[in-house]
């Protein structure tokens, strides 16, 4: 079987992760957000704690990186 990647994207705020979360109770899939990969590199970099918002202000170019 092959595996099939999706990628949803919209600006914040437009129920991106509202919709996906309501399709996992019908279709089996792994839903992985950017911005939850940028924050624990973010940690791991500084361990810090940082919430979304502060992601949202950041350098977009460093979370990138």
């Amino acid at each position: 079987m092959s595996q099939k990647i999706i990628a949803v994207v919209g600006v914040s705020g437009v129920g991106k992760s509202t919709f996906l979360k309501k399709l996992q109770s019908k279709v089996e899939f792994q839903l992985l957000q950017a911005s939850d990969v940028i924050r624990q590199q973010i940690q791991n970099k500084e361990n810090q704690h940082l919430n979304a918002e502060v992601l949202r202000h950041a350098n977009i170019d460093e979370n990138q990186r």
